[in-house]
């Protein structure tokens, strides 16, 4: 196989395939845990400090602090830590299989709107096997998409692990 239709191959496991986040995740109410709490009422601005632990359905996120943008209406969350660390169960596919994504990096930007990650700084993200590391990662949970990049002036490069894909084993008949 040349490496013309290799990278071809590549590419289209790579292609978005949809997977949404658990369903219902969303409408859970948001737990947070912090050793501070600090309300900015007239700016809609919350802080959180201090070994803080937010949870939301199957998300998860820890972090040194975390602010909150919105309010009610919840519009981007910053999280930052040394690293801070992200997990989320994208969906279950049978019993006792799921996929699941989680990060690591030394800040993470959520926002609420588009449901993008940003994760900067030392970054890695893992989507069920597979492996993304850079200086800057970007994640669309509406398309399951990645993009990681090198920052300027940064010699870090990008580093992907794409594990093979075991065939299913079909019944003989």
């Amino acid at each position: 196989m040349n490496s013309c239709i290799k990278l071809i191959f590549i590419g289209l496991l790579l292609l978005p395939v949809m997977a949404l986040a658990l369903e219902g995740d969303r409408e859970q109410p948001i737990y947070i845990e912090a050793d501070e709490f600090v309300a900015d009422r007239q700016k809609n601005i919350s802080t959180y400090r201090g070994n803080v632990s937010l949870r939301q359905g199957s998300v998860e996120l820890l972090a040194d602090s975390i602010v909150v943008t919105g309010g009610q209406d919840l519009e981007k969350i910053v999280a930052k830590g040394q690293p801070i660390r992200f997990s989320q169960i994208l969906k279950k596919i049978s019993s006792g299989v799921i996929q699941k994504i989680r990060g690591e990096a030394l800040t993470l930007k959520y926002f609420v709107e588009t449901e993008q990650l940003i994760f900067e700084g030392k970054a890695h993200l893992w989507r069920d096997f597979d492996e993304f590391m850079g200086d800057y990662i970007e994640y669309d949970m509406r398309l399951n998409r990645v993009n990681a990049k090198r920052v300027e002036g940064s010699q870090e490069r990008v580093k992907v692990i794409i594990q093979p894909r075991k065939k299913e084993v079909q019944p003989e008949q």
